[in-house]
């Protein structure tokens, strides 16, 4: 008996820890499923850049957004919809953030695009590419809709998640070339490519002057077909359609179609 005694009291405590840390691992997990709420709830994966929402554990809708970078990354956690406002002026970054959405600290919230006072987008950050201040970033349509449907109160739940989204990688990199051409990075654009359709000068020479806003994406036979608008100051707004084929996180190659 005080052998069978010996034997369960040596056992107990990894079993307790088995069950803490299985219990803390389903709680970690938990509080990112969206199932596990009533109500309206905002999903965002600052891994894939993607923000869903849903409503009763039903998923409504989702969009493509741009979390902070690494100088100030987005906070993972559990929030809620603090304040709403639909042009805040922020006086740190001295621009208008449509759509504000407050959702920790009086500094982090979901928003459209920053403007000047005019009402002109005041950034050359793109889309799902990471970008400085910590915010989630929308564009100004789909920030509008969110708002629309958002309450104060609304669940915020935000996570890493790359297991989720590891076939959005060819994406990634056609949103990172992208943002590097309208910041005028060339260098690095090239660096994301292995073909010989451009050799280094060749992407300033062509691509100087416009800004590039990428409206959807859809995959064809391996490729991944981008529609976007090029946008020139001085002709204004065109839509336009390239096919990409990107392997090993390298384009390589491109070229324009004529629709999906």
């Amino acid at each position: 008996m005080n052998h069978f005694l010996r034997i369960v009291a040596g056992l107990w405590k990894p079993l307790a820890f088995f069950l803490f840390f299985s219990a803390y691992g389903a709680a970690h997990a938990g509080y990112y499923d969206p199932s596990a709420y009533s109500g309206k709830v905002i999903r965002i994966n600052t891994y894939a850049q993607e923000l869903t929402y849903y409503e009763s554990g039903k998923k409504i809708g989702g969009f493509t957004v741009s979390t902070g970078d690494e100088t100030h990354e987005t906070p993972n956690g559990r929030y809620k919809i603090l304040t709403k406002e639909p042009r805040m002026y922020s006086k740190s970054a001295y621009k208008y953030m449509p759509y504000w959405m407050e959702f920790y600290d009086g500094s982090y919230g979901i928003h459209a695009f920053p403007e000047n006072y005019r009402g002109e987008k005041n950034t050359s950050s793109i889309i799902g590419v990471k970008a400085a201040g910590g915010c989630v970033r929308l564009r100004k349509d789909q920030a509008k809709k969110l708002y629309d449907w958002t309450e104060l109160g609304t669940t915020v739940i935000i996570a890493s998640d790359y297991k989720e989204f590891e076939s959005k990688d060819d994406e990634r990199v056609i949103r990172e070339y992208y943002a590097n051409l309208n910041g005028g990075k060339y260098e690095e654009a090239l660096s994301l490519r292995i073909d010989e359709k451009y050799q280094s000068g060749e992407l300033e020479k062509y691509n100087r002057g416009f800004t590039f806003e990428i409206l959807e994406m859809r995959r064809k036979d391996g490729d991944i077909v981008v529609k976007f608008h090029i946008v020139d100051r001085k002709w204004g707004k065109s839509t336009s359609y390239t096919r990409f084929r990107v392997v090993n996180w390298k384009i390589i190659r491109s070229f324009r179609v004529g629709r999906f």
